[in-house]
């Protein structure tokens, strides 16, 4: 999106030649807008890298395994032999939550194995966080200048007698930034 700016002031001076042009020079302020609203979604959807996804798989592996073995009643084991004898009380959803606390290794070399199949078979390409966090931000800024420079246009226009629309999901920030702000 280099040069966003530039292009933006330019369409808004080509919106002061005339109504028509100003008509113009907003609707593809208003197709770059979506555009970037397009590109953001895009980017929002991407995958994360498959390593930090099968770090993921391997936490709440560990996570269900930790939970099996929270929910066994260790008081009972620990009593002294009087007369009661010690019980874990294993109903069958313990027994297989314990069978699946044994097996947390295979368990998890099961899920990368699947995960790294389905990144491979669907061509799927992580983005890192910090990476996402970056190129969302960029894009943000590319989109509130759009949206400036749109409001912009809808005040010379409204200044010139017309009455255009303003988007219904237009940036609050551009509708209520001072004129100083805009140019």
């Amino acid at each position: 999106m280099g040069g966003v700016i530039e292009k933006l002031t330019t369409r808004r001076k080509a919106a002061t030649k005339g109504y028509g042009d100003a008509r113009r020079a907003l609707s593809e302020l208003r197709e770059l807008g979506a555009k970037l609203r397009d590109e953001r979604a895009g980017l929002e959807a991407r995958v994360v890298p498959l390593n930090e996804a099968q770090d993921a798989a391997a936490r709440a592996v560990m996570r269900a395994a930790e939970a099996a073995l929270d929910d066994i009643n260790l008081a009972s084991l620990t009593r002294p032999e009087d007369g009661r004898a010690p019980r874990l009380n294993l109903t069958e959803t313990r027994r297989d939550a314990l069978a699946f606390a044994a097996q947390v290794e295979s368990i998890t070399a099961m899920l990368n194995a699947r995960l790294a199949d389905r990144y491979e078979r669907l061509g799927l390409e992580g983005i890192a966080a910090d990476e996402k966090a970056a190129a969302l931000a960029k894009i943000d800024a590319d989109l509130l200048a759009a949206e400036c420079a749109e409001e912009a246009v809808i005040r010379d226009l409204e200044r010139e007698g017309a009455a255009p629309l303003r988007r219904p999901d237009a940036d609050p920030r551009a509708l209520l930034a001072h004129e100083s702000e805009l140019k």
